[in-house]
């Protein structure tokens, strides 16, 4: 019983870890968007947890934001709460999938764009 009890507390600290790493970089994320990010309360739970709502690559999503990663999002326009939220929190699978995907596509544009940046650049250079 002990040694499994010692892997769940091993699994659990593993997984605040994760989720700490999570927020941090979606306080990053909401920085590179400060024109569209919101960070409101949600409306139902009474766990303190608000949600990130951003606009990327024309797209809105939002994640779930534990109370003790608030600090992190100082910079982040609050609100109390905004009517979908309970939605968008709640997503299911096709719409996590969907975001998901989005992300891909705008990476991958964004990472084209540098490229296409750099070889104009280097064009430049020789002319």
């Amino acid at each position: 019983m002990t040694r499994w009890q010692q892997h769940a507390d091993a699994y659990e600290q593993q997984c605040e870890s994760l989720e700490r790493e999570r927020a941090h970089l979606l306080a990053w994320l909401a920085v590179l968007h400060p024109a569209t990010s919101i960070l409101a309360g949600c409306s139902t739970g009474g766990d303190g947890r608000h949600v990130l709502h951003l606009v990327a690559g024309g797209r809105q999503m939002s994640w779930l934001v534990a109370p003790r990663d608030m600090p992190l999002f100082r910079h982040t326009h609050h609100v109390e709460t905004v009517e979908p939220v309970n939605a968008r929190a709640r997503a299911d699978d096709r719409e996590t999938e969907a975001k998901y995907a989005h992300l891909r596509r705008h990476t991958r544009l964004l990472a084209l764009e540098e490229g296409v940046a750099t070889v104009v650049e280097e064009l430049r250079r020789r002319a």
